[in-house]
């Protein structure tokens, strides 16, 4: 066993593995554009990369475990041409836990998406949603854990956001 590891939480392993998934892809996507010929970050990569902060907060949740725990998963299809560049990408992803949006269990959260949107609820693009406090709805305060320590909800909307600009779907 690697040195070191013997120490690490269960629940912070699998924040590594996480962790570990997502530069995984970053690498994957750098090596592919420099084998294609472009050194530079790619539009593509740079779309495949920016989707991190949408499907952490529409499938990422506060578990009695760990705080930033996915609740889905996803797998990225590259397309190349003849001399190998990138031509674009295809992410296929799946919700792993469908029931959290109904019911959280005790010091749990919903997906983190419901409390961003709570922490935006003063931004005047945001009134006509009338939202305010996550416990005022049943949906975010069934597990009595509205806010977390290490989670700015207000600032990862703002991520979420220029990730979906950045896509083109704001």
């Amino acid at each position: 066993m690697p040195r070191g590891l013997m120490k690490t939480s269960p629940s912070s392993l699998v924040e590594r593995v996480v962790q570990a998934r997502t530069v995984s892809a970053k690498y994957a996507m750098r090596y592919f554009a420099t084998v294609g010929g472009s050194s530079a970050e790619t539009q593509v990569e740079k779309k495949v990369l920016a989707s991190n902060p949408i499907m952490e907060s529409i499938g990422n949740a506060k578990t009695t475990r760990n705080d930033n725990s996915s609740r889905f998963g996803k797998y990225i299809e590259i397309s190349f041409n003849r001399q190998h560049n990138i031509l674009g990408a295809n992410m296929r992803t799946y919700l792993l836990e469908k029931s959290r949006v109904v019911y959280q269990a005790q010091d749990e959260r919903n997906y983190h998406i419901f409390y961003q949107l709570c922490a935006a609820a003063d931004q005047p693009e945001m009134a006509h949603l009338k939202l305010g406090h996550p416990d005022e709805f049943t949906y975010t305060s069934q597990g009595d854990s509205p806010t977390v320590d290490t989670i700015d909800d207000a600032k990862q909307f703002e991520e979420t956001k220029d990730a979906l600009n950045l896509l083109g779907n704001v």
